[in-house]
């Protein structure tokens, strides 16, 4: 019976000492994941108060940046009225000396699309496309030309008229 007894003893101390390493083990875990937390925390803290002093430096200086941010807010067409758009696009094609003709997209815009495609079409000089073409990328509003189509206008009666193009192609504009 001394021999069981024995064995107990170590056996209880191994089996304790088992436990007191697990629980160590799981404590020093849980430390470990509460310290990140606090630390992710911490930082998330940091940046918010970041972003809070950059909001109220701009809120600061909106009376300096609202002429700029006018100018921006004009670039993008209102297709709810894009009358302006329409006169500067007719206006455009009458200083270049082309005709024109422009079709407003008769789809919807989409929840989310910053954009509407037109289509437009003129005729005159080839210089005077391409001279057309430069002063609206370059003009008010941000659009891209996109499926250029220049063809020799049909032949008519005159012969100036016979050295005019017909040219199609479409405007994608960015939109409010």
């Amino acid at each position: 019976m001394k021999t069981n007894k024995s064995y107990k003893t170590p056996l209880t101390f191994m089996i304790f000492a088992l436990a007191l390493l697990g629980t160590i083990w799981f404590l020093f875990g849980s430390i470990q994941q509460d310290s990140n937390n606090l630390v992710a925390t911490k930082n998330s803290i940091v940046a918010l108060d970041a972003q809070s002093v950059e909001t109220q430096k701009f809120k600061e200086k909106y009376q300096d940046y609202k002429p700029n941010l006018e100018k921006i807010s004009s670039m993008f067409v209102d297709m709810d009225n894009p009358v302006d758009f329409i006169k500067f696009l007719e206006n455009s094609a009458a200083d270049s000396d082309m005709t024109s003709q422009i079709s407003l997209p008769s789809a919807p815009q989409l929840a989310g699309q910053n954009f509407a495609i037109l289509q437009f079409s003129g005729t005159g000089y080839f210089y005077d496309v391409f001279n057309f073409i430069k002063t609206i990328e370059s003009g008010l509003y941000l659009l891209e030309v996109e499926n250029l189509s220049i063809q020799p206008t049909p032949n008519t009666s005159s012969k100036a008229a016979s050295k005019t193009v017909d040219a199609s192609f479409t405007l994608k504009v960015f939109t409010k």
